[in-house]
């Protein structure tokens, strides 16, 4: 019994599993940031916050102010609400790498249709793709 393939679907598995954790993490935050934008009471009296509120959690009260510029000097304090969506992204290249680039000649490449194209060249024609696609997105949003 060979314990590769075990091996490599069990990373499968790890990385589907993290990759939908980390997504449903993603999109909480965002929900979140959301719903704090349209509920903050607008501050039409200060120049430097932009709106403000309170929340409660667990018994627990929280002031909570949106600014117009960043301040001089950030507190040590500062939460970035960053990894949730890096570590989507990087589970998901992992998994297209694992999952078709490792797989290229059964999943990728249709040899009925096209007999000259090589697992190498169907996973460069995706990177290529993938690539071009973002920077079409970039140009068309900039």
């Amino acid at each position: 019994m060979e314990l590769l393939p075990y091996t490599f679907k069990w990373i499968e598995v790890l990385l589907r599993w993290s990759h939908v954790l980390f997504a449903i993490l993603w999109v909480g935050n965002s929900f979140l940031f959301n719903y704090l934008d349209n509920k903050l009471e607008k501050n039409t009296t200060s120049t430097e916050v932009d709106s403000d509120g309170i929340l409660q959690h667990s018994g627990w009260f929280y002031r909570v102010e949106r600014l117009h510029v960043p301040p001089e000097k950030f507190s040590k304090n500062l939460i970035i609400f960053k990894w949730q969506s890096y570590l989507t992204f990087i589970t998901g290249i992992l998994l297209l790498i694992i999952i078709y680039y490792a797989n290229a000649k059964i999943l990728m490449i249709d040899t009925i249709v096209y007999e000259n194209i090589t697992p190498l060249m169907g996973i460069g024609i995706s990177v290529l793709s993938i690539l071009g696609s973002w920077l079409i997105y970039d140009f068309i949003c900039f």
